[in-house]
């Protein structure tokens, strides 16, 4: 195998990878969709395992796919007791539960609405900001380290000026997220 053969293959991905991706649908969806024949590649239908590339023409129900150019990818901690799916499972709660949007795109974030994600951002950083401030004399380190991934510091002498409200600039960059504490995993809920 040859280097260009290597680049080429790292390129391919399942066809149900590539649907549930594109469509907007779980790989269990995408699945069902190759098993009653509803999907063509290049203009042969697809079977489980087949793999497809960006040369490739993929058709559900006689459309085209056009694969989508960029993904957005969440870093979700899901809460016990959630299931990650789309679909309800019984009883058990969904992780899209927690989002307004079902394609996974937060509410408020179509054209002209980015002022008021802005604002609630900022509110929500400038709360965290304020917090990290308030645990500092019980419990530094994790003060400290809340503070941080704000890219912000404690001021001992000037602590309670810190407190008030708007002390976080605007358009800073800030750093490389880290967890702050680590998840703790219970058997069953409290």
């Amino acid at each position: 195998m040859n280097i260009s053969q290597v680049q080429k293959k790292s390129k391919l991905l399942r066809i149900n990878r590539f649907l549930a991706l594109n469509l907007n649908i779980s790989r269990r969806d995408s699945d069902t969709l190759v098993e009653k024949k509803n999907v063509k590649i290049n203009g042969k239908i697809a079977q489980h395992g087949d793999s497809v590339d960006e040369d490739d023409i993929v058709m559900f129900k006689n459309e085209v796919v056009q694969p989508t150019s960029e993904h957005e990818y969440y870093l979700f901690y899901k809460p016990y007791g959630y299931v990650s799916s789309h679909k309800r499972q019984g009883d058990s709660k969904i992780i899209y539960d927690l989002i307004n949007n079902k394609s996974l795109k937060f509410g408020g974030r179509e054209p002209g609405q980015e002022a008021s994600v802005a604002e609630d951002l900022f509110a929500v950083l400038e709360t965290t900001r304020i917090v990290g401030l308030l645990l500092a004399p019980l419990l530094p380190d994790l003060s400290e380290r809340i503070l941080a991934q704000l890219g912000q510091s404690l001021d001992q002498n000037n602590w309670s000026n810190q407190l008030n409200w708007g002390r976080l600039s605007g358009g800073s960059a800030l750093p490389k997220p880290t967890p702050v504490m680590q998840r703790l995993e219970l058997d069953e809920p409290l």
